[in-house]
C-alpha cells in the first residue's frame, strides 16, 4: 500500500507541475548492450565478431547544463579505415547514429542526423512518446528506480511497420526528465532502457552537480524536418549491412 501511495503522489506532482527548472550541471555516461537472437542475424565470421566487440566500446554522454542538454557519442581517438567502418556498423546496430539536443523548458528535441551526405535537424517533442508508469521498482546504481513502458511504432527504410516494446527504469531522486536518445519525459533520469528484444542502454557513470563547466553548443545547421517527414524522405533507401540492423 505504501509503494502505491508514493507512486500516486509522484505521478500527480509530475502531471500538475510539469518539468521543474534544472539549475545544475550533470554528466551521465551510457553504454549499450546487444543481445543476439532471431531478430538480428549474427554470423560467425571474424568481421561480425569484431562488430559485436565494438558495440562494447561505444560510450555515449548525456551532458546537462540547466535546461539545455545533449546526448552524443563520447569523443574517440582517431581510427584506421577498417575500424571506423566496423564502428559505424556497430552504431547502426545499436541505433546510436544521431546526436540529440534538448530544450527541457520548451520540451523540444532536435535530432541531428547525417544521411546520404546531407545533415538533417529532425524535430520532436517530449510528449511524442506516451509512457505508462508501472508500480514496480528495482535498485540501479544505488538509486530506487520505477518502471515505465511504451511502444515505439515506426516505419523502417524498407517500408515495414515496426512496433518495439520499450521498458524504462527511471530514478525520481534525479529530477532530470531525460534518458538515452529521445526517451524523455519521465519524472526522473532514465538509468536503464530496453528498446525491443535486443537493445539495452544503461548508465555507466553519473556525475551530478558538476563543478566543471559543461558547455552545450547548439546543433549544426541542417535541413529542418519532422520525424514523419524524415521517415518519408528516407523510405526505400535501405541498403543491407553485413548484419541486418533493421530486423526487429
Amino acid at each position: 500500500m505504501k509503494k502505491i501511495y508514493v507512486l500516486i503522489i509522484l505521478i500527480s506532482t509530475f502531471q500538475v507541475n510539469g518539468f521543474a527548472q534544472i539549475n545544475s550541471q550533470a554528466k551521465i555516461n551510457y553504454k549499450t548492450r546487444l543481445i543476439a537472437n532471431k531478430h538480428i542475424d549474427i554470423k560467425t565470421t571474424k568481421r561480425d565478431k569484431l562488430i559485436l566487440q565494438e558495440v562494447d566500446n561505444i560510450n555515449m554522454q548525456l551532458l546537462v547544463n540547466n535546461n539545455k542538454a545533449i546526448f552524443k557519442e563520447e569523443e574517440v581517438m582517431e581510427m584506421d579505415g577498417k575500424r571506423e567502418m566496423i564502428r559505424q556498423i556497430s552504431k547502426i546496430l545499436t541505433r546510436l547514429t544521431s546526436t540529440y539536443y534538448y530544450d527541457i523548458a520548451e520540451q523540444k528535441i532536435i535530432r541531428e542526423q547525417d544521411f546520404d551526405g546531407n545533415l538533417f535537424n529532425i524535430s520532436s517533442k517530449f510528449n511524442d512518446i506516451t509512457w505508462k508508469l508501472i508500480n514496480e521498482t528495482k535498485m540501479i546504481n544505488d538509486y530506487l528506480c520505477y518502471k515505465a513502458v511504451s511502444i515505439k511504432t515506426f516505419k523502417n527504410r524498407k517500408g515495414k511497420i515496426i512496433n518495439l516494446d520499450v521498458i524504462a527504469w527511471y530514478a525520481p531522486k534525479i529530477p532530470i526528465p531525460l534518458g538515452p536518445k529521445n526517451y524523455v519525459g519521465l519524472p526522473g533520469l532514465v538509468l536503464e532502457l530496453n528498446e525491443g528484444p535486443n537493445r539495452t542502454y544503461f548508465v555507466d557513470k553519473i556525475e551530478l552537480n558538476s563543478k566543471k563547466e559543461i558547455t552545450i553548443e547548439g546543433h549544426k545547421k541542417g535541413t529542418e524536418l519532422t520525424e514523419e517527414e524524415y521517415t518519408k524522405k528516407t523510405e526505400g533507401t535501405f541498403k543491407s549491412q553485413f548484419i541486418d540492423s533493421n530486423k526487429n
